[in-house]
């Protein structure tokens, strides 16, 4: 009895702790956000509603057609939809991405990377002269999670320097003109449960 409840007070420590250090850590930082995209008058200024700390957009059923790509560049974020209802159709026939997640300095420092980025339940498609569905490009652990990817004109998800730990579950990707999912440079992948049908892979 005596060893169980030191073993509690010491957990209890670390715990306080590891609590305290993470605290320090976000000082003079502004708190990440819950964005409601519907409450903007268009998706990418809900995306540029978020603090650079990150924090979670939530897309609204519906239908949207995209001209420019959306942009995402802050590091803990969520971008999650309605399940197939929310349907983003890229409409740019100048070889440009649906989504491009990437840090905001990464074109001047290829070696600039954002950490935890996650997308989840939503529609992406295209046309054949759109680009990729999502370019994802220096984002560590990077998860993209129950998204139907078709149609694009490039890849599906064409992910580039995502080096940790990556996961891609449970997606469906189908006739987009090169790969379902391309990766460039990677380690402790993860590719579970996605279901791939007439891409063009070359």
């Amino acid at each position: 009895m005596n060893f169980v409840l030191s073993l509690t007070i010491y957990t209890y420590a670390v715990l306080i702790s590891v609590s305290e250090t993470t605290a320090n850590e976000d000082i003079g930082k502004p708190a990440p956000r819950t964005i409601r995209a519907a409450e903007y008058p268009d998706l990418q200024s809900a995306f540029n509603a978020l603090p650079e700390s990150g924090g979670s957009i939530q897309l609204p059923a519906g239908s949207f057609e995209l001209e420019q790509p959306l942009v995402i560049h802050t590091e803990n974020t969520l971008l999650v939809g309605q399940g197939p209802a929310t349907h983003l159709i890229n409409m740019n026939e100048q070889g440009q991405p649906a989504i491009i997640l990437r840090p905001q300095n990464r074109m001047t420092d290829q070696t600039a990377r954002i950490w935890r980025v996650q997308l989840e339940n939503f529609r992406i498609s295209g046309n054949p002269k759109s680009g990729d569905g999502i370019l994802a490009e220096g984002i560590n652990e990077l998860s993209i999670h129950g998204l139907s990817i078709d149609h694009n004109g490039g890849h599906g998800i064409n992910m580039i320097d995502c080096y940790e730990d990556p996961r891609i579950a449970h997606c469906l990707l189908t006739y987009n003109g090169f790969a379902g999912l391309n990766i460039r440079s990677g380690h402790d992948i993860i590719v579970s449960g996605n279901q791939f049908e007439e891409n063009q892979d070359e």
